[in-house]
């Protein structure tokens, strides 16, 4: 089997446990640990979450602590050049779909560059690799955002992103394959743990 194909099988294979677990939990709620998130957090940190679709895990947890230390709160959007970039709410609040069909901060939202981003995922492993859903989107939005400049008014570089992946704990998998274009998370958060390569 070619690297890909152990790709395909093994997204095939998690997301299945994934739908099991997330039916079998239906309505019950996770919490994380707030000291460890914490420390990431205060007024001014752009956090960027996401759009829970189907059996993810829901990032509402954290986005609530978020909020609650002033964070502000940025969502991606797959803009018509491909590129997922991160935007806040726009005045009217308004959602939209974007062009890979998900949910979405409307036109009038604002781009952001996200301080922290929380990544859905369909499989992590213990050294920090990711298994996405197979669209590069994550990893290319993150890459884009590592070549942006500082802003002018200010000689002072801006630090690395923080990369946190949110899932539910039966999505782990022993080492995953990893491409030279994978970007891999700082933190994995699920319902039992809270994991640091």
């Amino acid at each position: 089997m070619n690297q890909l194909t152990d790709k395909q099988a093994i997204r095939q294979i998690i997301r299945q446990r994934r739908r099991d677990f997330f039916g079998a939990r239906a309505g019950k709620q996770w919490s994380l640990p707030e000291d460890r998130f914490g420390q990431m957090l205060d007024r001014g940190t752009i956090l960027a979450s996401y759009f829970p679709h189907g059996s993810e895990a829901d990032p509402e947890p954290v986005v609530r602590m978020a909020l609650g230390a002033l964070a502000t709160i940025a969502y991606p959007r797959v803009d018509a050049d491909g590129l997922m970039r991160f935007y806040t709410f726009g005045p009217s609040r308004s959602l939209c779909r974007d062009t890979a069909n998900m949910l979405a901060p409307g036109k009038d939202a604002w781009l952001s560059r996200p301080d922290v981003i929380l990544l859905p995922l369909v499989a992590f492993d213990r050294t920090g690799t990711r298994l996405g859903q197979g669209g590069g989107h994550y990893d290319r939005a993150i890459a884009a955002l590592g070549q942006l400049p500082a802003p002018e008014h200010t000689a002072i570089a801006r630090p690395p992103i923080v990369r946190i992946g949110i899932a539910w704990s039966v999505q782990e998998h022993p080492p995953l394959p990893r491409d030279p274009w994978d970007i891999p998370l700082d933190h994995i958060i699920t319902e039992q743990e809270w994991i640091t390569p």
